[in-house]
């Protein structure tokens, strides 16, 4: 985890995913795995969702963190991740993915207030060449529990969030993202991990990516919905450095399709990563139905806000 001032408010919430289980598991799996046991901890971080604790051990942080059942796919996900991209990611000391407990080293800082477009360009090109790294995964991901939003999956999703009174019955919007989903080459680029929380205060400043508690085995570009928000502080850049760092990250994936048969153009990639942010707000959606109810009434307009955003959208 990240080194970060305590939120006492939010350390103190009564909504707060519980996390006295975590700490005596984490003091026995420290104890086991690094020969010395933890003392006493801070609470960081506390959220309907998750917990993050952390102790000090030897002069450094370690952290702990207690998820809620929607996000425990993190624990496995991490063990994947470390193994398939060990210098990408930050590998965990240990999990518990039956209750949801990780326990990690520390990262150092993150890129919170301090990405500027050169930063940030360099940080979404690393998580580009995570995503290379996990294609051919499919199974992997979804067997450690990620939630499947390649495009027609996306699709169902949303039909399901209509039926069951989630999201407001919009029949046409189904079509829609049924006719984007169709028209998503995946041949072309194909499906792998997608973080949906990418930004600078979930990478570390040596560009490591962490937080993976959102993430889903999805269409790759739709990680550039939350990477390149507009209008946001904590995404740098103008609109016209936003449009050059993708174009950025879409190179990268020129050159790693272009390995091992003839490379897309520019303008088919730029088209492909439209049809995939047009879709990936569903995945933004079921994030937030994975979470503890208490949640959506901290952040009511949580849902609205994605629901809104989809049929704002200019459909082709």
């Amino acid at each position: 985890m990240h080194t970060a001032d305590v939120d006492s408010e939010t350390g103190s919430s009564v909504r707060a995913w519980p996390h006295d289980g975590l700490v005596a598991w984490a003091d026995d799996a420290h104890r086991r795995t690094m020969g010395v046991g933890l003392d006493r901890y801070e609470v960081v971080r506390a959220t309907p969702w998750s917990t993050v604790v952390r102790w000090r051990v030897g002069g450094r942080w370690v952290w702990g963190k207690a998820v809620c059942p929607g996000f425990a796919a993190e624990c496995g996900l991490l063990l994947l991740l470390a193994e398939r991209a060990p210098e990408l990611v930050l590998a965990p000391i240990a999990v518990e993915p039956e209750h949801g407990w990780m326990l990690l080293p520390d990262g150092g800082e993150t890129l919170k207030g301090i990405a500027d477009v050169s930063i940030w360009t360099n940080a979404l090109l690393g998580y580009a060449t995570l995503q290379h790294t996990l294609v051919g995964a499919e199974v992997a991901l979804l067997e450690v529990g990620c939630p499947d939003m390649r495009p027609h999956a996306a699709v169902r999703h949303l039909e399901r969030m209509m039926d069951v009174g989630h999201v407001p019955q919009h029949r046409w919007l189904i079509d829609a993202a049924a006719a984007v989903a169709d028209r998503v080459d995946t041949d072309l680029v194909p499906s792998t991990i997608q973080h949906d929380d990418l930004r600078p205060d979930n990478v570390f400043a040596d560009g490591r990516v962490f937080d993976w508690g959102d993430s889903s085995l999805a269409h790759p570009f739709a990680s550039l919905l939350t990477a390149l928000m507009p209008d946001r502080v904590d995404r740098p850049g103008s609109a016209a450095d936003k449009a050059q760092m993708r174009v950025a990250y879409l190179r990268s994936w020129q050159r790693f399709v272009g390995l091992d048969r003839a490379a897309p153009s520019l303008t088919e990639l730029q088209e492909q990563a439209d049809l995939a942010v047009m879709l990936a707000p569903i995945g933004r959606i079921d994030t937030w139905l994975r979470a503890p109810a208490g949640a959506r009434e901290t952040f009511p307009n949580a849902i609205d806000r994605w629901v809104d955003h989809l049929l704002t959208t200019n459909w082709p």
